[in-house]
């Protein structure tokens, strides 16, 4: 954190890690893409005291971007909340905020103290059919340290590699698979997978993010950066030889060989880890290891074998 307080961003992402975290990285990615610097705090998960060295990164943004996810107001009665703390600091600051609702969202009758007003702020209610031109608007309502608030052009669009949508070739750089078969037989591009049914990932070496409910997941072989968000998925990993994130409760993920960087989080997860090592959080599930393969373990009520 310490390296992070002493860069400038041109948005913070505040966002509740119980239904709220997905969107943040997704909303995230999509700034990223358009131009913007932006901070978005994984690593910490909102656990623990509040941590002040996140005034200094709010401070430096111009844009606070607050993930409003169903109830995400209601522990904010509370003094020291993290999503509370950040959100009278931005209003301390006179940041430029902008709630982005999600479904299922609404304002509570009796506003948590200080917060009073925060509905009447312009912001978007962004959805799956429309995510792109969701995230346009967002893009034109941020202020930016580069040009005072002209609008970001969006990058060109560069096509580097090889994907199918149930078997036809797509060039997009978020696909919006809606319960489809995707399959990534090269990637050498930042690329964005939303709700498939089943992935296949032969050869990466850009950077994937997946978003998936109830999914299949296979990577073949992976050489750079892929993170997973979603629950109740079913995650196979080949070989990973670089940065590989999973984010999923209620899910079942078994890798063959690591040699890199693999860190599992969720709850209910089971993890079969057959060779190289890997970091598991979360409570409850069951962590194999196999044959000299060696997992980190934290959380309460999880079974650990080592096999």
């Amino acid at each position: 954190m310490n390296n992070e307080s002493n860069t400038t961003y041109d948005v913070f992402i505040s966002y509740r890690r119980s239904g709220g975290f997905e969107m943040a990285k997704l909303v995230s990615d999509a700034l990223c893409k358009r131009g913007f610097k932006v901070f978005l705090d994984v690593e910490a998960l909102r656990s623990g005291a509040f941590n002040t060295q996140l005034y200094n990164i709010i401070d430096s943004a111009q844009n606070f971007i607050l993930i409003l996810s169903p109830d995400s107001l209601e522990r904010c009665v509370n003094e020291g909340d993290w999503v509370r703390e950040e959100i009278l600091r931005a209003r301390q600051k006179d940041k430029n905020i902008v709630p982005v609702m999600l479904r299922g969202f609404s304002f509570p009758a009796q506003m948590p103290p200080g917060l009073d007003g925060l509905q009447f702020y312009n912001g978007i209610n962004p959805s799956p059919e429309y995510f792109d031109a969701a995230m346009d608007k967002l893009a034109k309502m941020l202020k930016s340290s580069q040009d005072s608030g002209a609008e970001k052009k969006s990058p060109a669009k560069v096509i580097k590699g090889v994907v199918l949508v149930n078997g036809k070739p797509v060039e997009d750089q978020i696909i919006h698979a809606e319960k489809s078969n995707v399959e990534i037989k090269t990637n050498s591009r930042s690329l964005t997978v939303l709700f498939p049914k089943e992935v296949l990932v032969t050869t990466n070496s850009g950077n994937i993010t997946i978003y998936a409910e109830s999914a299949s997941i296979e990577i073949k072989s992976n050489s750079s950066n892929i993170s997973i968000f979603g629950d109740g998925l079913s995650v196979s990993v080949l070989s990973n030889n670089c940065n590989l994130h999973i984010y999923g409760d209620y899910s079942n993920v078994t890798v063959q060989n690591n040699s890199s960087n693999l860190y599992i989080l969720g709850l209910h997860t089971d993890v079969n880890l057959m060779a190289g090592k890997a970091a598991v959080y979360g409570d409850y599930g069951v962590v194999n290891a196999f044959d000299g393969a060696q997992a980190e373990v934290a959380g309460e009520y999880k079974e650990v074998n080592n096999l």
